[in-house]
């Protein structure tokens, strides 16, 4: 019989998720801070003319709500009364 290893932790795609995580450590993300529609971060880069008509350019981050929930189309089955036969 095999042991089940456990789970590989998911590596985030960015930086923002990453503190302590090259140090070993987990980064844990309380549920309460996810609401059911879920979040989905963002990384944009920027860019902005100086005084001088120089380009800079940088990443901002920004966080907006999820696409909610996912439908299964799962169903219900309902009691419907039926007249009786007189």
């Amino acid at each position: 019989m095999n042991p089940i290893s456990p789970p590989a932790p998911v590596r985030p795609r960015t930086d923002l998720l990453r503190v302590g995580l090259d140090a070993g450590q987990p980064y844990f993300l309380p549920d309460e801070e996810v609401p059911r529609s879920g979040t989905r971060v963002l990384q944009i880069f920027r860019p902005r003319a100086g005084m001088t008509a120089s380009v800079h350019i940088w990443l901002a981050a920004r966080s907006e709500v999820g696409r909610g929930e996912g439908t299964s189309g799962l169903g219900y089955d309902r009691l419907i009364d039926k007249k009786a036969d007189t």
